[in-house]
């Protein structure tokens, strides 16, 4: 007798998965914070027939496919009164709009937020009322589409460096908005190619011969029938790795002129007379305030980072719980890929990763919302760090979500190489991650410079006047202890800028410029940036989870073993926790241990996590479902 076997059947990830122990709706409310009810009503509108995903377009049919549905989104009116309105519960629903646009579909939230965030935002911040009245509205109602004109070809991550002018022409009472040079043309300007009629364009401001900084002014660039106004030229920058439905542009400027009103004056201005004024003493307090819309966009990146790894880990998760491969069962079926150690140690750790900075990035977020009380460089650090290193974990996730789900994982449709591609353009948006790394450091040299000289540590610093901060033994480890992992991350970070001061002052006292002594120390640099943003995630992660841990001991408790995994990975797979002297031989080991332990723990209630993000299935590629029926000859 032959012997037939039987064919595998589809078993949902549900049968690989125990009951949660905590209440995953809870849990979603504390991911999400805020318009919950709002969200699920983007999230149903996205199942309209126009907003179906397509995969295999062209240029042309990506750039034509996001405008219907941006004037979709606009026709159902979500965003009404959220740039017009000071009343906070209104401007949070602007966020919960963009965050879930961007899990459906990044070119169009990267449009639409260059126009509505970008564009609108530095009329907002930067704008006077007047300026901000006459313009806002419009913005608001898309009957004045902008974008964001800072980059250029020559200038990137040096702002201050950008070459295009904008003289002051007294007797016509005119700014005169000039591109001197190839190098200074406007690139990578996101609407630019065919759909802004308006920019704000930041220049170099040029009164009296005098050079006062890079300034932002408000440029007319098409006329109402979407024709290229005289003196300016436009053309586009062509088919990227991703985001081709966004229309990136490239732009000329000769000779243009606009009215003086429309330099955006808030804080600085030129009178009808050609003076100057400021509200600002300095050249770089003014440069800083010039820039404040791209701390909004480190913020959103944050966010949006967390938001895509979370996309990517409900599919491979749900995958790997239903996916089954090699042995056999006690039911004498194949064994869920995800009950394999070594599939756990690919995503468990970034599930933990993604849940803790998750709770970090809403933080940075409230913070970000109530800024006119904040410490603002304080913020600025937060928001560079949190950028970096969020953006860096979303590419690494995705990219051990597409590895783990294999051959399925390369398929458009199941989104998660889709993802990979349209969102990498996050590890350089908004500033290249080492750079603001390296600003990070900067920022925090300066503080613990002076307060070392004063001889007392204050703030974020105040560890340092432990005298045994190098040489104490560490804490004994206990279940759900942080002392012992914040120690270690203490140790790391004291180490990192101590190494950097002194090394500074070395080629100092050597002869070198500054400059030069920084150059030859970015490498230390960047580990001292990314040394304070990963002690901040222990310290905030650990006050957010402490909060939640006192309404409900349940939830509270699932995320402690995630911030224990998170932060016992981050030794485990960096070297210099052992090169410098942050721990032992031994204790390197025991935290490789503990990966293992806490990955296994973590299994079990991956499911209920995964479910806790709220990502609705219209969302999710086909392989977080049925997978078999889904490719069944009956759907040929």
């Amino acid at each position: 007798m032959s012997y037939i076997c039987p064919c595998a059947e589809y078993l949902p990830p549900e049968t690989s998965s125990t009951i949660p122990t905590f209440n995953v709706f809870k849990l979603r409310n504390f991911f999400l914070e805020h318009d919950i009810e709002f969200r699920k009503n983007v999230f149903e509108a996205l199942k309209e027939p126009i907003f179906h995903l397509r995969y295999g377009l062209s240029l042309e049919e990506e750039r034509l496919w996001l405008k219907k549905r941006w004037a979709r989104l606009h026709e159902l009116g979500f965003l009404k009164g959220t740039l017009t309105s000071v009343d906070p519960k209104i401007r949070s629903k602007y966020d919960a709009f963009f965050e879930c646009i961007e899990m459906y579909d990044h070119s169009l939230s990267v449009a639409m937020g260059v126009h509505y965030g970008l564009f609108g935002s530095t009329i907002a911040f930067l704008g006077t009322d007047e300026q901000v009245r006459e313009w806002l509205p419009k913005v608001e109602d898309c009957s004045m589409l902008g974008c964001f004109a800072l980059t250029e070809l020559g200038h990137g991550s040096n702002v201050r460096g950008i070459e295009t002018q904008a003289r002051y022409d007294q007797v016509s009472q005119e700014f005169i908005i000039h591109t001197p040079c190839e190098t200074a043309q406007k690139y990578w300007i996101g609407g630019a190619a065919e759909t802004a009629h308006w920019s704000t364009v930041f220049a170099q401001l040029t009164v009296d011969g005098i050079n006062y900084g890079i300034h932002p002014f408000l440029v007319q660039l098409r006329d109402d029938n979407g024709r290229v106004l005289p003196g300016i030229t436009i053309a586009d920058c062509g088919h990227k790795m991703g985001l081709n439905g966004v229309d990136n542009g490239r732009i000329w400027f000769e000779n243009v002129r606009i009215p003086r009103n429309y330099m955006l004056s808030r804080y600085n201005s030129v009178s009808s007379e050609g003076k100057y004024s400021s509200v600002y003493k300095t050249a770089d307090e003014r440069f800083a305030a010039q820039l404040g819309a791209l701390t909004g966009g480190r913020v959103s990146i944050a966010l949006s980072s967390t938001n895509q790894s979370k996309i990517g880990l409900t599919i491979a998760i749900r995958y790997g719980l239903s996916r089954r491969a090699f042995g056999s069962t006690s039911e004498g079926l194949e064994v869920p890929i995800l009950n394999y150690l070594s599939h756990q140690l690919r995503l468990m750790p970034p599930l933990a990763a993604t849940c803790i900075m998750s709770l970090c990035a809403n933080r940075l977020r409230s913070r970000y919302r109530n800024r006119a009380n904040e410490n603002l460089k304080e913020l600025h650090i937060w928001s560079s760090g949190f950028k970096s290193l969020m953006s860096w974990q979303m590419r690494d996730t995705l990219q051990e979500c597409r590895e783990a789900c294999g051959g399925q994982g390369y398929k458009s449709e199941n989104r998660i190489g889709i993802m990979k591609s349209t969102f990498d353009v996050l590890l350089t948006y908004e500033g290249d991650n080492l750079v603001l790394l390296q600003q990070v450091s900067r920022a925090v040299l300066s503080d613990f410079l002076r307060q070392l000289k004063k001889g007392h540590f204050i703030g974020s610093l105040a560890y340092l006047n432990s005298k045994d901060i190098f040489s104490g033994t560490l804490p004994q480890h206990k279940e759900g202890c942080i002392e012992y992992l914040r120690t270690i991350f203490r140790r790391r970070e004291a180490n990192a800028l101590a190494t950097l001061a002194k090394e500074l002052a070395t080629r100092e006292h050597q002869g070198k410029s500054s400059f030069d002594a920084w150059n030859e120390c970015l490498d230390l640099a960047a580990e001292a940036g990314r040394a304070h943003t990963e002690l901040l995630f222990v310290d905030l992660s650990e006050e957010i989870i402490s909060s939640i841990n006192d309404e409900d001991a349940s939830i509270g408790s699932v995320l402690k073993l995630c911030q224990q995994l998170f932060l016992f990975h981050l030794v485990d797979k960096q070297s210099v926790f052992l090169r410098t002297s942050c721990l032992s031989s031994k204790e390197a080991e025991y935290c490789h241990d503990k990966v293992i332990e806490l990955c296994k723990q973590l299994r079990v209630v991956a499911l209920p996590l995964v479910e806790s993000f709220g990502i609705p299935s219209h969302l999710l590629g086909p392989i977080a479902f049925n997978w078999i029926a889904h490719n069944s000859r009956v759907r040929l």
